[in-house]
């Protein structure tokens, strides 16, 4: 029932502990609601909030959740890939 008010106050708290309460406490919630919130976390930046997001979305366990945990594990790789493929693409016109 609170999980929009703690993703709220994820959002919103530049304290990292009290983000990674937070992100610990919605991954051993698991519920299935928060997919998408994990799977964001887990493609961020910061490798201590995506590690408990993604054992979240293992803990949960459903089909979207796996698919979701995989397409996160392999972001980076896709967007390397891309780079390679598309090396002249640099966000810039001509």
């Amino acid at each position: 029932e609170c999980l929009p008010e703690l993703v709220a106050v994820f959002r919103s708290d530049e304290g990292e502990w009290v983000r990674l309460m937070i992100v610990m406490a919605i991954a051993q919630a698991r519920l299935p609601a928060a997919i998408l919130f994990l799977a964001e976390v887990a493609r961020g930046r910061h490798p201590r909030f995506a590690a408990y997001a993604e054992q979240g979305l293992l803990a949960i366990g459903t089909s979207e959740a796996r698919a979701v945990l995989w397409r996160a594990m392999h972001a980076e790789q896709a967007a390397e890939a891309d780079r390679e493929v598309c090396p002249h693409e640099n966000g810039l016109p001509g």
